[in-house]
């Protein structure tokens, strides 16, 4: 399945947010969206999973209007790893991963939380309350729940969307890289998978394609080598930065010159 936005405009509270966007999340691409705090990167995606309804232009799934689609159709369509989530009751993260998988027999239902428990490197929390788990393993447990709904909704002949907002959030070097690993593996299998991310360097190396967003416009979309130079990097983030390519890998890195922080005014002597 292809995820658009066309020409989308988001207002709220009279502010926009984000105005004249395009993009396009196709089969077997890793997309990553980067732009500084406040560029609408959680908005876009937010408008993407059919959370947010614009105020001019379009998102379709497969050319059908996500507004048109109703939550139940569109939740058997794509899988969305939201930015906050809170559970409040001590459920089993086995138990949270399966509300991914409803609908499912049972059996098969079983058999997806378990995949996606063990994808997450989650598998050994399964009878855990989410309550008692870090932070770190918090966010596994529930990027297994969108793995499971994704899978359940993913065949050959209609591949499944995965919508990810900063899926590294709070996690361990370790598991940011089997997160985006994992992203990108995927894609590759034919998923079309978007993730909303900070680190530069992290998204130099997994993603497909790179967008950059500053206040609310899309300012750069292509492949990392393409888009994190010098110049985009000064010009969306307002930072010195000298990139080179990894030799094993091919892919950019980024090295940022640290800015200088404001002078810190003394209190005044009373």
């Amino acid at each position: 399945m292809t995820l658009a936005a066309s020409d989308l405009r988001i207002v709220q509270g009279g502010r926009t947010l984000l105005d004249r966007v395009d993009l396009s999340l196709d089969p077997g691409a890793f997309t990553v969206i980067l732009g500084p705090n406040g560029a609408g990167k959680s908005t876009l995606l937010r408008a993407l999973c059919g959370d947010l309804k614009p105020a001019r232009g379009r998102v379709t799934l497969d050319g059908a209007d996500v507004w048109r689609l109703g939550p139940v159709e569109l939740a058997r369509r794509r899988a969305v790893l939201p930015q906050d989530i809170s559970v409040s009751f001590p459920f089993p993260a086995r138990e949270v991963v399966g509300w991914g998988v409803r609908d499912l027999p049972p059996a098969a239902a079983d058999a997806l939380v378990a995949r996606a428990l063990a994808a997450a490197d989650a598998a050994h929390l399964a009878d855990r309350p989410v309550t008692r788990l870090s932070g770190g393993e918090r966010r596994r447990v529930h990027l297994a729940r969108a793995l499971a709904q994704a899978w359940a909704a993913d065949r050959p002949d209609l591949r499944a969307v995965l919508l990810l907002d900063e899926p590294t959030a709070g996690l361990d070097p370790r598991h940011q890289h089997l997160v985006l690993r994992l992203a990108a593996d995927l894609a590759r299998q034919g998923m079309a998978v978007a993730a909303v991310l900070h680190d530069l360097d992290l998204a130099a190396r997994y993603a497909d394609r790179v967008m950059l967003l500053a206040d609310g416009r899309l300012v750069a979309l292509g492949p990392p080598s393409a888009v994190l130079t010098p110049d985009t990097i000064r010009t969306v983030f307002e930072l010195d930065a000298w990139v080179d390519h990894c030799r094993i890998t091919g892919a950019p890195r980024i090295y940022i010159h640290p800015p200088v922080p404001p002078p810190v005014v003394a209190e005044a002597a009373e």
